[in-house]
């Protein structure tokens, strides 16, 4: 959580449902909040293949344009994993 109070949505071991929650119920929302490896949780969303959760993320305002570190985007890391 930032001094805004805002909650940041990846963590070590992202929880969809968690993060659908948080969304859903309109809590203040980080959307765009980078961890070292400069995913978001749209990005994680993808990594899981999570369509519901990326469109709630996309819809609060997360950006599908953000790179990792690495480069890739939200879809690159779909592809990866075989989600796409």
């Amino acid at each position: 959580m930032d001094l805004l109070g805002r909650v940041e949505l990846w963590e070590r071991k992202f929880n969809c449902d968690t993060t659908y929650s948080l969304i859903k119920y309109k809590t203040s929302l980080w959307v765009n909040a980078i961890n070292n490896d400069g995913l978001t949780a749209l990005h994680f969303a993808a990594l899981k293949g999570n369509v519901k959760v990326a469109e709630a993320l996309e819809n609060a305002g997360a950006r599908i344009d953000k790179l990792t570190k690495s480069g890739l985007n939200m879809f690159s890391l779909a592809a990866q994993v075989g989600k796409i």
